[in-house]
């Protein structure tokens, strides 16, 4: 003989169909997490198959609130069953992620790292890298440290570490620079 689950009550998902409700999770939310079948279909392997859960329209606005950081839900549910719910309802995290990003594309080109890493409270990382990914890498012009105000200061008698924040490079390149400056034939003259 077939075990029988015993319905509850029912329910009306975000798309309007009615669901027999089998199961009710409470949530620290105020509502509880709804699991069942499809209203009036066979259930098990030849008919709707197995339970699963409910997206009501609180559950579904409740993902929708957490949809930029999905493990901190807070929900009696696992991870198959989350991710599941956010293929319903269109969540995709890369997607949303880069939209994120070329929404503030803007300022992204305008604020220094630190500065956008401060106002929407991401990682100096993250800003780097999302640059390198919409904007590619800076370049500055081939021979751009032989202009001779740059060449001036590269050889200045300054140290290496501040003459590198200056430029934005590691001390290594300073070093080289300056030894490729002051191999030259024709070295900057000061005069």
């Amino acid at each position: 003989m077939a075990r029988q689950s015993t319905i509850i009550g029912s329910a009306i998902d975000i798309w309007g169909s009615k669901w027999d409700v089998r199961e009710d999770r409470k949530t620290a939310h105020g509502w509880p997490v709804r699991i069942g079948w499809p209203a009036g279909e066979p259930r098990g392997k030849a008919g709707a198959g197995g339970p699963r859960i409910i997206v009501t329209p609180e559950l579904a606005a409740h993902l929708e609130s957490v949809r930029a950081a999905p493990g901190g839900h807070g929900l009696p549910i696992g991870m198959t069953a989350l991710k599941r719910l956010r293929r319903l309802l269109g969540h995709h995290r890369q997607i949303d992620r880069a939209e994120w990003w070329s929404d503030r594309a803007g300022d992204l080109a305008d604020l220094t790292i630190e500065a956008f890493a401060a106002r929407y409270q991401v990682s100096a990382g993250a800003v780097l890298n999302a640059r390198h990914a919409l904007f590619g890498p800076v370049l500055r012009p081939a021979g751009w440290w032989r202009a001779p105000d740059i060449a001036q200061l590269i050889l200045a008698d300054l140290p290496i570490s501040t003459i590198a924040d200056e430029f934005g490079l590691s001390a290594s390149t300073v070093r080289r620079l300056r030894h490729e400056l002051g191999s030259e034939p024709c070295a900057i003259s000061t005069a």
